[in-house]
């Protein structure tokens, strides 16, 4: 270590016990300051990660589950041409047709009685 303040610059004064670790900074005031702009810069970089995380490309389900069918027919297409599946990847195989069935054939489920639902619970703690 420097005999200079690390926030200031200043010259740190001597200590009359000169066992110990050495001063850093050359007063609390210094000390103080020093950490107020060590928490100044880590909520710098929280809001720049929170900023970058906000600017993802989120998906909508629907171009995700369009992404998965696309995956999962190339890996049929693939299971296809080399014939016979083994046994222990039969059940995985059977699940990624009947998911690429699924998507082809969309069910609508309405929202209504789950919103009934929710206005029935919200209703019963007031």
């Amino acid at each position: 270590m420097t005999d200079t303040c690390a926030q200031c610059g200043g010259k740190i004064p001597p200590r009359p016990d000169p066992r110990g670790r050495r001063a850093k900074y050359c007063s609390d005031a210094c000390r103080a300051a020093a950490s107020r702009e060590r928490a100044r810069q880590r909520h710098a970089q929280e809001v720049e990660a929170a900023r970058l995380q906000a600017e993802l490309d989120l998906k909508t389900p629907q171009e995700t589950l369009a992404e998965v069918v696309q995956e999962l027919e190339a890996t049929t297409r693939i299971i296809q041409e080399r014939g016979e599946v083994p046994a222990s990847l039969r059940p995985i195989v059977e699940a990624a047709f009947d998911l690429i069935h699924a998507s082809q054939n969309p069910v609508t489920v309405s929202s209504t009685p789950r919103r009934k639902t929710r206005r029935a619970v919200r209703r019963s703690f007031l």
